[in-house]
């Protein structure tokens, strides 16, 4: 095989190679931008503090409502009346000294 052959054959080659080099490098491309969009680990840490905020946000106004519906209900109602004692019990007396 004479020089001529040999490099002809490489540069064939080549044109194959620089064709998968441009297809990978479009595929990493895609990729890099893909992987750009992905939240990051700060964006879910975030995301995890801002949602037990928002539930203890809600469970402080429902527990809020509760007690101030409570409240209000037992301001509306009249008071019952004061209960009598059924029964007294004597005071406790000191011994008798002989």
């Amino acid at each position: 095989m004479g020089m001529d052959a040999r490099v002809t054959k490489l540069e064939t080659h080549m044109e194959y190679v620089r064709k998968d080099l441009d297809a990978i490098s479009g595929k990493l491309d895609k990729l890099v931008e893909n992987t750009s969009q992905l939240p990051t680990k700060r964006d879910l840490t975030t995301n995890t503090f801002a949602a037990i905020g928002i539930g203890f946000a809600v469970m402080a106004i429902v527990v809020g409502g509760i007690i101030g519906g409570l409240g209000w209900i037992q301001s509306r109602v009249s008071p019952a009346p004061a209960a009598t004692p059924v029964a007294s019990v004597p005071a406790a007396s000191a011994p008798a000294a002989h």
